[in-house]
Protein backbone atom coordinates (compact mmCIF):
# COMPACT_ATOMS: atom_id res chain seq x y z
CA UNK A 1 0.00 0.00 0.00
CA UNK A 2 1.52 3.58 -1.27
CA UNK A 3 0.41 6.54 0.72
CA UNK A 4 -0.80 9.55 -1.44
CA UNK A 5 1.36 12.19 -1.59
CA UNK A 6 0.94 15.10 0.57
CA UNK A 7 0.64 17.52 -2.51
CA UNK A 8 -1.76 15.03 -4.44
CA UNK A 9 -5.21 16.56 -5.76
CA UNK A 10 -8.38 14.02 -5.16
CA UNK A 11 -11.43 15.16 -6.66
CA UNK A 12 -14.52 15.69 -4.38
CA UNK A 13 -16.37 12.65 -5.99
CA UNK A 14 -13.84 9.86 -4.83
CA UNK A 15 -13.06 11.78 -1.70
CA UNK A 16 -16.36 11.22 -0.67
CA UNK A 17 -16.92 7.22 -2.19
CA UNK A 18 -13.88 6.90 0.11
CA UNK A 19 -15.92 8.27 3.57
CA UNK A 20 -18.77 6.58 2.12
CA UNK A 21 -17.15 3.25 2.19
CA UNK A 22 -15.33 3.77 5.53
CA UNK A 23 -18.50 4.29 7.13
CA UNK A 24 -19.99 1.24 5.33
CA UNK A 25 -17.06 -1.20 7.07
CA UNK A 26 -15.82 -0.23 10.07
CA UNK A 27 -13.60 -3.28 10.17
CA UNK A 28 -11.52 -2.34 7.39
CA UNK A 29 -11.39 1.32 8.77
CA UNK A 30 -9.87 -0.06 12.24
CA UNK A 31 -7.01 -2.04 9.76
CA UNK A 32 -6.29 0.83 7.88
CA UNK A 33 -5.95 2.88 10.41
CA UNK A 34 -3.77 0.57 12.11
CA UNK A 35 -1.72 0.12 9.48
CA UNK A 36 -1.20 3.75 8.36
CA UNK A 37 -0.01 3.76 12.41
CA UNK A 38 2.27 1.10 11.84
CA UNK A 39 4.05 3.06 8.42
CA UNK A 40 4.46 6.10 10.70
CA UNK A 41 5.98 4.14 13.22
CA UNK A 42 8.31 2.74 10.86
CA UNK A 43 9.12 5.90 9.45
CA UNK A 44 10.37 7.52 12.57
CA UNK A 45 11.83 4.16 14.20
CA UNK A 46 15.79 4.37 13.93
CA UNK A 47 15.89 1.69 16.38
CA UNK A 48 17.53 -1.94 15.01
CA UNK A 49 16.32 -5.08 15.03
CA UNK A 50 17.76 -5.89 18.53
CA UNK A 51 15.96 -3.11 20.17
CA UNK A 52 13.02 -3.94 18.50
CA UNK A 53 13.18 -7.17 19.95
CA UNK A 54 14.13 -6.18 23.55
CA UNK A 55 11.34 -3.43 23.72
CA UNK A 56 8.30 -6.16 22.32
CA UNK A 57 9.90 -8.59 25.16
CA UNK A 58 9.47 -5.74 27.71
CA UNK A 59 5.98 -5.14 26.14
CA UNK A 60 5.25 -9.13 27.06
CA UNK A 61 6.18 -8.88 30.55
CA UNK A 62 4.68 -5.42 31.45
CA UNK A 63 7.47 -3.20 31.61
CA UNK A 64 7.15 -0.03 30.37
CA UNK A 65 8.72 1.37 27.34
CA UNK A 66 9.05 4.89 25.64
CA UNK A 67 8.69 3.71 22.33
CA UNK A 68 5.48 1.59 23.20
CA UNK A 69 3.97 5.11 23.72
CA UNK A 70 4.94 6.21 20.87
CA UNK A 71 3.61 3.41 18.79
CA UNK A 72 -0.06 3.80 21.00
CA UNK A 73 0.25 7.57 20.04
CA UNK A 74 0.44 6.56 15.89
CA UNK A 75 -2.15 4.17 16.31
CA UNK A 76 -4.75 6.05 18.12
CA UNK A 77 -3.75 9.30 16.17
CA UNK A 78 -2.32 8.36 12.28
CA UNK A 79 -1.49 10.84 10.22
CA UNK A 80 -3.86 10.59 7.34
CA UNK A 81 -2.95 12.95 4.23
CA UNK A 82 -5.88 15.24 3.20
CA UNK A 83 -5.85 16.73 -0.32
CA UNK A 84 -8.52 19.52 -0.82
CA UNK A 85 -10.22 20.13 -4.43
CA UNK A 86 -10.43 23.56 -4.02
CA UNK A 87 -6.63 25.20 -4.69
CA UNK A 88 -6.49 29.40 -3.62
CA UNK A 89 -4.75 31.10 -6.55
CA UNK A 90 -3.62 34.61 -7.56
CA UNK A 91 -5.70 37.77 -8.56
CA UNK A 92 -9.04 36.38 -7.04
CA UNK A 93 -9.30 32.82 -8.94
CA UNK A 94 -9.82 29.62 -7.56
CA UNK A 95 -8.88 26.45 -8.68
CA UNK A 96 -11.83 23.43 -8.74
CA UNK A 97 -11.46 19.75 -9.49
CA UNK A 98 -14.93 19.41 -11.39
CA UNK A 99 -16.77 16.43 -12.76
CA UNK A 100 -17.44 17.09 -16.18
CA UNK A 101 -19.03 16.02 -19.52
CA UNK A 102 -18.06 15.53 -22.60
CA UNK A 103 -17.86 19.01 -24.86
CA UNK A 104 -18.13 18.06 -28.57
CA UNK A 105 -19.87 19.04 -31.38
CA UNK A 106 -20.06 15.47 -32.50
CA UNK A 107 -20.69 13.79 -29.52
CA UNK A 108 -24.29 14.29 -27.17
CA UNK A 109 -23.05 14.77 -23.65
CA UNK A 110 -25.88 12.73 -21.97
CA UNK A 111 -26.00 9.66 -24.03
CA UNK A 112 -22.46 10.00 -25.05
CA UNK A 113 -23.30 9.19 -28.12
CA UNK A 114 -22.54 10.44 -31.81
CA UNK A 115 -25.09 13.00 -32.81
CA UNK A 116 -26.88 11.42 -35.72
CA UNK A 117 -29.53 13.80 -36.70
CA UNK A 118 -30.47 17.77 -34.92
CA UNK A 119 -28.56 18.72 -31.65
CA UNK A 120 -28.50 21.94 -29.31
CA UNK A 121 -26.50 23.23 -26.73
CA UNK A 122 -27.34 23.11 -23.26
CA UNK A 123 -29.20 25.89 -21.65
CA UNK A 124 -27.15 27.96 -18.93
CA UNK A 125 -30.26 26.83 -16.49
CA UNK A 126 -30.03 23.22 -17.31
CA UNK A 127 -26.14 23.17 -16.79
CA UNK A 128 -26.82 24.71 -12.91
CA UNK A 129 -29.53 22.52 -12.30
CA UNK A 130 -27.63 19.62 -13.58
CA UNK A 131 -24.55 20.87 -11.01
CA UNK A 132 -26.68 21.47 -8.34
CA UNK A 133 -28.21 17.83 -8.34
CA UNK A 134 -25.52 15.62 -9.67
CA UNK A 135 -22.09 17.25 -8.82
CA UNK A 136 -21.37 17.19 -12.77
CA UNK A 137 -20.25 20.48 -14.52
CA UNK A 138 -21.65 20.77 -18.23
CA UNK A 139 -19.32 22.79 -20.72
CA UNK A 140 -20.44 25.84 -22.29
CA UNK A 141 -20.06 24.53 -25.25
CA UNK A 142 -21.34 20.77 -24.59
CA UNK A 143 -24.39 19.54 -27.04
CA UNK A 144 -27.06 16.99 -26.66
CA UNK A 145 -29.17 15.18 -29.05
CA UNK A 146 -33.04 16.78 -29.62
CA UNK A 147 -34.77 13.23 -28.35
CA UNK A 148 -33.32 14.25 -24.59
CA UNK A 149 -35.78 17.33 -24.38
CA UNK A 150 -39.10 17.96 -23.12
CA UNK A 151 -40.83 21.59 -23.54
CA UNK A 152 -37.58 23.04 -24.14
CA UNK A 153 -35.95 21.09 -21.11
CA UNK A 154 -34.29 18.35 -20.16
CA UNK A 155 -36.45 15.77 -19.45
CA UNK A 156 -35.89 13.53 -16.08
CA UNK A 157 -34.49 10.27 -18.13
CA UNK A 158 -31.95 12.44 -19.33
CA UNK A 159 -30.99 13.92 -16.46
CA UNK A 160 -30.77 10.79 -14.49
CA UNK A 161 -28.60 9.45 -17.66
CA UNK A 162 -25.63 11.74 -17.30
CA UNK A 163 -22.80 11.26 -16.02
CA UNK A 164 -19.10 12.61 -15.52
CA UNK A 165 -16.38 11.12 -18.05
CA UNK A 166 -13.61 13.29 -17.04
CA UNK A 167 -12.02 15.04 -13.93
CA UNK A 168 -10.41 18.86 -15.04
CA UNK A 169 -9.48 21.61 -13.06
CA UNK A 170 -10.90 24.92 -13.78
CA UNK A 171 -10.56 28.20 -12.70
CA UNK A 172 -13.18 30.37 -11.32
CA UNK A 173 -13.28 34.02 -10.61
CA UNK A 174 -15.07 36.11 -8.13
CA UNK A 175 -17.70 37.15 -10.91
CA UNK A 176 -18.18 33.24 -12.04
CA UNK A 177 -19.00 32.64 -8.07
CA UNK A 178 -21.34 35.01 -7.98
CA UNK A 179 -22.73 33.92 -11.41
CA UNK A 180 -23.36 30.75 -10.06
CA UNK A 181 -24.71 31.70 -6.85
CA UNK A 182 -27.28 34.30 -8.34
CA UNK A 183 -28.79 31.34 -10.59
CA UNK A 184 -29.25 28.91 -7.78
CA UNK A 185 -30.89 31.33 -6.07
CA UNK A 186 -33.41 32.06 -8.97
CA UNK A 187 -34.02 28.46 -9.40
CA UNK A 188 -34.91 28.30 -5.87
CA UNK A 189 -36.99 31.07 -5.76
CA UNK A 190 -38.91 29.42 -8.71
CA UNK A 191 -40.03 26.53 -6.80
CA UNK A 192 -43.42 25.53 -6.08
CA UNK A 193 -44.93 23.12 -4.79
CA UNK A 194 -46.81 21.73 -7.55
CA UNK A 195 -45.14 23.66 -11.10
CA UNK A 196 -46.34 21.45 -13.60
CA UNK A 197 -44.93 24.28 -16.01
CA UNK A 198 -41.72 21.87 -15.47
CA UNK A 199 -42.01 18.25 -16.04
CA UNK A 200 -39.28 17.48 -14.05
CA UNK A 201 -40.47 19.07 -11.12
CA UNK A 202 -43.89 17.00 -10.46
CA UNK A 203 -43.70 12.97 -10.54
CA UNK A 204 -45.72 10.54 -12.24
CA UNK A 205 -47.25 9.43 -8.81
CA UNK A 206 -48.02 12.99 -8.02
CA UNK A 207 -49.56 14.03 -11.05
CA UNK A 208 -52.12 11.15 -11.16
CA UNK A 209 -52.71 12.29 -7.10
CA UNK A 210 -53.70 15.33 -7.93
CA UNK A 211 -55.34 15.34 -11.55
CA UNK A 212 -56.26 11.72 -11.81
CA UNK A 213 -54.05 11.31 -15.18
CA UNK A 214 -51.39 10.41 -16.09
CA UNK A 215 -47.98 12.68 -17.33
CA UNK A 216 -48.48 11.11 -20.80
CA UNK A 217 -52.30 12.12 -20.93
CA UNK A 218 -51.45 15.07 -19.13
CA UNK A 219 -49.30 16.36 -21.67
CA UNK A 220 -52.07 15.06 -24.56
CA UNK A 221 -54.93 17.16 -22.43
CA UNK A 222 -52.57 20.37 -22.87
CA UNK A 223 -51.70 20.35 -26.14
CA UNK A 224 -55.34 19.64 -27.09
CA UNK A 225 -56.19 22.61 -25.38
CA UNK A 226 -53.37 24.95 -26.44
CA UNK A 227 -55.51 24.76 -29.66
CA UNK A 228 -58.27 27.17 -28.36
CA UNK A 229 -58.59 30.44 -27.50
CA UNK A 230 -56.55 30.27 -23.66
CA UNK A 231 -53.34 31.94 -23.55
CA UNK A 232 -50.47 31.96 -20.71
CA UNK A 233 -50.66 35.24 -18.96
CA UNK A 234 -48.56 36.88 -16.15
CA UNK A 235 -50.15 35.13 -13.02
CA UNK A 236 -50.50 31.10 -14.46
CA UNK A 237 -49.61 29.33 -17.55
CA UNK A 238 -52.23 26.84 -19.93
CA UNK A 239 -50.61 23.89 -18.00
CA UNK A 240 -51.29 25.40 -14.52
CA UNK A 241 -55.13 26.20 -15.15
CA UNK A 242 -55.52 22.70 -16.34
CA UNK A 243 -53.85 21.69 -13.13
CA UNK A 244 -56.29 23.67 -11.06
CA UNK A 245 -59.22 22.85 -12.80
CA UNK A 246 -58.75 18.93 -12.60
CA UNK A 247 -57.57 19.14 -9.06
CA UNK A 248 -60.65 21.33 -8.40
CA UNK A 249 -63.14 18.57 -9.95
CA UNK A 250 -60.91 15.46 -8.37
CA UNK A 251 -61.14 16.84 -4.56
CA UNK A 252 -63.86 19.57 -4.78
CA UNK A 253 -61.76 22.11 -3.13
CA UNK A 254 -62.45 25.84 -2.34
CA UNK A 255 -60.08 27.98 -4.13
CA UNK A 256 -58.41 28.97 -0.76
CA UNK A 257 -56.44 25.69 -0.31
CA UNK A 258 -55.54 25.83 -4.28
CA UNK A 259 -54.01 29.06 -3.82
CA UNK A 260 -51.50 27.36 -1.51
CA UNK A 261 -50.96 24.47 -3.41
CA UNK A 262 -50.20 26.43 -6.98
CA UNK A 263 -48.73 29.46 -4.95
CA UNK A 264 -51.14 31.88 -6.92
CA UNK A 265 -51.70 35.35 -6.14
CA UNK A 266 -55.61 34.89 -4.20
CA UNK A 267 -59.04 33.56 -5.24
CA UNK A 268 -59.93 35.59 -7.60
CA UNK A 269 -57.03 34.29 -9.68
CA UNK A 270 -57.95 30.80 -9.02
CA UNK A 271 -61.70 31.55 -10.48
CA UNK A 272 -60.20 33.07 -13.59
CA UNK A 273 -57.37 30.03 -14.06
CA UNK A 274 -61.28 27.66 -13.57
CA UNK A 275 -62.97 29.43 -15.99
CA UNK A 276 -60.73 29.96 -19.12
CA UNK A 277 -59.74 25.96 -18.63
CA UNK A 278 -63.60 25.20 -18.52
CA UNK A 279 -64.23 27.76 -21.35
CA UNK A 280 -61.16 25.79 -23.15
CA UNK A 281 -62.54 22.48 -22.62
CA UNK A 282 -65.92 22.84 -23.49
CA UNK A 283 -64.85 24.60 -26.99
CA UNK A 284 -61.96 22.22 -27.82
CA UNK A 285 -61.67 18.98 -25.78
CA UNK A 286 -65.44 18.24 -25.24
CA UNK A 287 -67.01 18.08 -28.74
CA UNK A 288 -64.05 15.54 -30.24
CA UNK A 289 -64.63 13.23 -27.14
CA UNK A 290 -68.52 13.29 -25.89
CA UNK A 291 -71.08 13.48 -27.65
CA UNK A 292 -73.16 11.53 -30.09
CA UNK A 293 -71.35 13.67 -32.55
CA UNK A 294 -68.27 12.47 -32.01
CA UNK A 295 -68.40 8.55 -32.30
CA UNK A 296 -70.18 6.35 -35.39
CA UNK A 297 -72.27 3.71 -34.75
CA UNK A 298 -70.35 1.30 -36.51
CA UNK A 299 -67.29 1.95 -34.16
CA UNK A 300 -69.40 1.64 -31.26
CA UNK A 301 -70.61 -1.93 -33.00
CA UNK A 302 -66.95 -2.76 -33.61
CA UNK A 303 -64.66 -1.52 -30.66
CA UNK A 304 -67.09 -0.57 -27.88
CA UNK A 305 -69.52 -3.53 -27.65
CA UNK A 306 -68.73 -6.56 -25.96
CA UNK A 307 -68.23 -10.21 -27.04
CA UNK A 308 -70.39 -11.39 -24.01
CA UNK A 309 -73.44 -8.76 -24.54
CA UNK A 310 -73.32 -9.11 -28.43
CA UNK A 311 -74.28 -13.06 -27.79
CA UNK A 312 -76.57 -12.17 -25.04
CA UNK A 313 -78.60 -9.59 -26.88
CA UNK A 314 -78.20 -9.94 -30.39
CA UNK A 315 -76.89 -13.21 -31.17
CA UNK A 316 -78.80 -13.40 -34.62
CA UNK A 317 -78.57 -9.43 -35.83
CA UNK A 318 -74.74 -8.79 -35.32
CA UNK A 319 -74.99 -5.45 -36.55
CA UNK A 320 -77.37 -3.98 -33.54
CA UNK A 321 -75.82 -0.81 -31.00
CA UNK A 322 -75.84 -1.83 -27.66
CA UNK A 323 -76.04 1.02 -25.32
CA UNK A 324 -76.30 1.16 -21.11
CA UNK A 325 -78.53 4.66 -20.20
CA UNK A 326 -78.24 5.43 -16.76
CA UNK A 327 -78.42 8.28 -14.30
CA UNK A 328 -75.86 8.81 -11.67
CA UNK A 329 -75.30 11.57 -8.71
CA UNK A 330 -73.32 14.75 -8.43
CA UNK A 331 -73.88 15.83 -4.86
CA UNK A 332 -73.88 19.32 -4.19
CA UNK A 333 -74.54 22.00 -1.06
CA UNK A 334 -77.73 23.60 0.32
CA UNK A 335 -78.68 26.46 -1.38
CA UNK A 336 -79.88 29.08 -0.01
CA UNK A 337 -82.99 29.21 -2.69
CA UNK A 338 -85.78 27.82 -1.26
CA UNK A 339 -87.25 26.68 -4.78
CA UNK A 340 -83.82 25.58 -5.80
CA UNK A 341 -83.33 23.67 -2.87
CA UNK A 342 -86.63 21.94 -2.72
CA UNK A 343 -86.17 20.63 -6.47
CA UNK A 344 -82.21 19.48 -5.77
CA UNK A 345 -83.54 17.56 -2.62
CA UNK A 346 -83.50 13.82 -3.44
CA UNK A 347 -85.76 11.99 -0.46
CA UNK A 348 -84.09 8.98 -0.90
CA UNK A 349 -80.54 9.74 -0.36
CA UNK A 350 -81.52 12.48 2.12
CA UNK A 351 -78.75 15.11 0.60
CA UNK A 352 -79.27 18.01 -2.12
CA UNK A 353 -78.26 16.69 -5.72
CA UNK A 354 -78.29 16.51 -9.17
CA UNK A 355 -78.69 13.95 -11.66
CA UNK A 356 -76.80 13.58 -15.16
CA UNK A 357 -77.86 11.07 -17.43
CA UNK A 358 -74.47 8.85 -18.92
CA UNK A 359 -75.02 6.82 -22.02
CA UNK A 360 -72.53 4.20 -22.39
CA UNK A 361 -71.57 1.02 -24.35
CA UNK A 362 -71.11 -2.17 -23.16
CA UNK A 363 -67.34 -1.95 -22.71
CA UNK A 364 -67.53 1.19 -20.49
CA UNK A 365 -67.15 3.68 -23.29
CA UNK A 366 -68.98 6.90 -22.16
CA UNK A 367 -70.93 7.92 -25.25
CA UNK A 368 -72.72 11.30 -24.06
CA UNK A 369 -73.72 12.68 -20.32
CA UNK A 370 -77.14 14.12 -20.73
CA UNK A 371 -77.72 16.62 -18.11
CA UNK A 372 -78.02 17.40 -15.21
CA UNK A 373 -81.68 17.08 -14.18
CA UNK A 374 -83.03 18.09 -10.92
CA UNK A 375 -83.92 15.12 -8.35
CA UNK A 376 -86.97 15.46 -6.99
CA UNK A 377 -89.49 12.77 -7.06
CA UNK A 378 -90.74 14.22 -10.73
CA UNK A 379 -87.26 13.25 -12.18
CA UNK A 380 -87.09 9.96 -12.04
CA UNK A 381 -85.22 7.88 -14.73
CA UNK A 382 -88.26 7.15 -16.80
CA UNK A 383 -89.40 10.59 -16.69
CA UNK A 384 -85.38 11.74 -17.54
CA UNK A 385 -85.34 9.12 -20.57
CA UNK A 386 -88.76 10.84 -22.38
CA UNK A 387 -86.93 13.84 -21.85
CA UNK A 388 -84.04 12.60 -23.65
CA UNK A 389 -85.91 10.93 -26.76
CA UNK A 390 -87.78 13.83 -27.15
CA UNK A 391 -85.96 17.17 -26.85
CA UNK A 392 -82.23 15.97 -26.66
CA UNK A 393 -81.04 17.87 -30.55
CA UNK A 394 -77.29 16.08 -29.81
Amino acid sequence: MEPVAADAKICGSCRGAYYDWKKRNPDFDGILSRIDGEMSYDDGDNCDMDTSANDSSSALYGEDSGNDTNVDDSLNEPNEPYCDSVTHGENGFITLSMNCTISSHRKCCVCQQYIVRNSLTVPSNDRSLIWLMKNVFIPERARYCTEHILNGQLNVDAINQIKPSIVQVMKFSASDVQLLIDQWQIHFQQQKRFNFDDTRSVSGDECKVLTSLTKVQFEDLVWQISKSGIRNSSNRSIRTAVAVLLCKLRFAMSNTPLTVLFQLPDKRTVSRCIESARTALINEFVPKNLGFAHIGRNDIIHQHTSTLAQYLLCENEPNTAIVVIDSTYIYIQKSRNNEFQRESFNLYKKRSLLKPMLIVSTTGYIIACIGPFLSNYSNNDASIMQNILHRNTD
